[in-house]
């Protein structure tokens, strides 16, 4: 699949999450520089400073409920193709951990692409998954890679994925065969998400409303 294909099936997912989110009351919000000035953030690709990786790393949305609004923040993830597993990028999980152990409530939902619907269908179909990053679990990096035939696995550094500039990565790309961001990822463990007809009222009884 195409790096546009991608954006475009993550820009449906998320455009439907906060319809959705506002449909069961929530006050929502797209969060986040990359959002309200991309060009800024596209400048920072390379950098590794922490203040850099946070303004690059901020959920997609803000979401709040309650007479007087207690809030959290959520981000959405989704695959690009029927069945295949979903992700999560190293920097991305680093930053939200980050918001979550100085007391910030972060969620994260996942939307596993089905197909686009009927030709005039404007929202795609997905299965749609979510849970509280804290009981989000990551598969073993190594038990990743070594699904796959040694010639052909990205190494693992400090448990992590590490496709960028690997011999695999190299080949990939001479075929014309890897559209992948680069940046180092683990696999989500699909048993440790909640069904979505969860959401509502887990969010309600976290936020205490």
């Amino acid at each position: 699949m195409s790096w546009s294909w991608r954006i475009l099936v993550s820009t449906n997912f998320e455009r439907q999450l906060f319809d959705r989110l506002a449909e069961m009351g929530f006050h929502v919000a797209q969060n986040g520089t990359e959002h309200t000035h991309p060009a800024f953030v596209d400048k920072l690709k390379q950098s590794t400073d922490q203040t850099s990786l946070a303004i690059r790393y901020q959920p997609d949305g803000v979401a709040s409920l309650g007479e007087i609004p207690r809030s959290f923040y959520i981000e959405a993830k989704t695959t690009s193709e029927p069945g295949k597993t979903h992700t999560i990028e190293k920097n991305a999980w680093e930053q939200y951990w980050r918001l979550q152990i100085t007391g910030n409530i972060v969620v994260i939902a996942f939307g596993e692409f089905l197909d686009r619907g009927k030709w005039d269908q404007e929202n795609y179909n997905f299965v749609w998954r979510w849970n509280f990053l804290e009981n989000v679990r990551l598969v073993s990096a190594i038990e990743t890679v070594s699904r796959f035939p040694v010639e052909d696995r990205f190494p693992v550094v400090d448990g992590w994925i590490h496709p960028r500039g690997s011999k695999r990565e190299a080949e990939l790309r001479a075929a014309g065969n890897y559209n992948g961001s680069r940046t180092p990822y683990r696999e989500v463990v699909t048993e440790s998400l909640l069904p979505w007809d969860t959401f509502r009222q887990s969010i309600i009884e976290k936020l205490k409303v």
